[in-house]
């Protein structure tokens, strides 16, 4: 018959001095489980004065080592002395890392030890066999054993009960037996881990090598650690044969880098950039996408949103965002710049008389015109319908004014051909030459130089 069913918990009281809220929470939770009162104090004075005091004698004592204003050593002695108390057996929590605490604990009348951690059965398993031994051990003074210990340059001479010995003995086993179980799970445990990390750095390399973009781990001096396949197709394309990064890197987390081929094309790469450990060094872990079609298809549609595209010239929204910008650029720097709007004469009744297509052909011959006349770096723009601006600046050697009038006589002598319409295609404009401190902005200017376009429409209308 086991100790568990010699005797019932449930008529036996537990003193535990235990400073530790956790633990000393924890092990009164266990023992009440198992049908023990318990009475919990938090240092070894309370705990005595209760022991020295109370009327309910109580079955055992289990006191931690390391308390505040009295430890448990202190309290075991104070027990053991006492001849109201002396009976009551005494369990020393303690982690026997230090052999003097076991010393300690033997001087001071310990009946056993508890190794910390140890299991919740292995705890009861001891509370209940030593409370079974103090009540069918035979009555008398037991035989008493003196023994001299050396520690270090100490020799130790304890006298102690036999069964003190015994239980300190099958503690020393029961610790060792312990500590190389969680020993042996540790170093399972230990290849457990291993193993898993193999399997995922083999999953992670599989993974990567079938990923459509580029990734690969550099040093932060540049030199690759590691390139999958798609990067290393990148990495070639670039030049490269091993070594370092054949392009310049920034440290921003995501960029969009133009790369120089060896063939003198380009190559845009979406990068990210982002920090790793590779081994035992800090590393850079980069991720491209050469995304070279997909920018100038952008840019197409980038251009195609700002161009008209009957003319090729600068739609109203694009002429707007420029010709802002060249305002501000003109008026830091102290230059002229010079801008006119047009309105083609007699489009209308072209395209009432001879159609749309024919109208068309007209205002794509007006682009030419424009396009012929001015320069690359000047604004020219389809502002809607038959209406056209045209921006100058940073001209040297000759006028804006000359400029335009070149173009009005290019127009004069390229349209010439539309009398045979039975009215020739015209031009009214109204232009202007800005000072760098005109303070006005672009939408008031083209309202002026619209108001001037009108009036010289008006003009022309009455001298026929």
């Amino acid at each position: 018959m086991g100790v568990a069913n010699m005797l019932d918990p449930n008529n036996h009281t537990i003193l535990l001095a235990e400073d530790s809220q956790t633990q000393g929470r924890g092990l009164k939770s266990l023992l009440e489980a198992e049908g023990f009162k318990v009475y919990w104090f938090k240092n070894g004075e309370d705990t005595l004065r209760w022991a020295l005091s109370s009327d309910e004698m109580p079955s055992i004592i289990i006191s931690d080592v390391m308390m505040p204003r009295m430890d448990g050593f202190e309290l075991c002695r104070r027990i053991k002395e006492d001849q109201r108390t002396h009976n009551i057996p005494v369990i020393l929590l303690t982690a026997l890392t230090d052999p003097v605490e076991v010393i300690n604990g033997l001087k001071a009348g310990a009946d056993n030890f508890i190794v910390k951690p140890s299991t919740p059965d292995n705890i009861i398993k001891q509370v209940l066999s030593l409370i079974n031994y103090y009540l069918t051990r035979p009555s008398g003074n037991e035989a008493q054993v003196v023994l001299e210990i050396n520690v270090g340059d100490q020799v130790h001479k304890i006298t102690a009960q036999k069964m003190q010995i015994v239980n300190l003995i099958f503690s020393l086993v029961d610790s060792s037996s312990q500590s190389a179980r969680q020993l042996n799970d540790l170093l399972t445990r230990q290849e457990e881990l291993e193993r898993d990390a193999r399997n995922l750095r083999d999953n992670l390399y599989n993974t990567m090598a079938m990923v459509d973009d580029g990734i690969l781990v550099a040093s932060t001096s540049g030199e690759v650690l590691y390139v999958n396949p798609a990067g290393e197709m990148i990495l070639r394309s670039a030049g490269w044969t091993g070594g370092m990064i054949p392009f310049a890197t920034n440290e921003e987390e995501k960029t969009e880098l133009h790369v120089t081929l060896p063939s003198g094309d380009a190559m845009v790469l979406d990068v990210k950039i982002g920090i790793t450990s590779w081994g035992s060094q800090e590393a850079r872990v980069i991720t491209m996408r050469d995304v070279t079609e997909l920018c100038l298809l952008r840019d197409q549609l980038k251009l195609q949103a700002i161009t008209d595209p009957l003319t090729g010239l600068l739609n109203r929204r694009g002429f707007i965002g420029q010709a802002r910008e060249v305002l501000s650029e003109t008026r830091k720097s102290g230059e002229t710049c010079f801008m006119a709007y047009m309105d083609l004469d007699g489009l209308k009744r072209i395209n009432d008389t001879h159609g749309h297509f024919e109208g068309d052909r007209i205002l794509k011959l007006m682009g030419k015109i424009m396009m012929h006349s001015f320069r690359g770096a000047d604004l020219m723009c389809r502002w809607g319908g038959d209406e056209f601006v045209i921006m100058v600046h940073g001209y040297e050697g000759i006028s804006g004014f000359e400029l335009f009038d070149n173009f009005v006589m290019r127009f004069q002598s390229t349209m010439a051909f539309t009398e045979e319409y039975g009215t020739p295609v015209g031009l009214s404009f109204g232009f202007e030459e800005l000072s760098p401190t005109d303070t006005r902005d672009l939408e008031e200017i083209i309202d002026e130089l619209d108001r001037k376009m009108y009036a010289h429409k008006q003009g022309k209308e009455a001298q026929r």
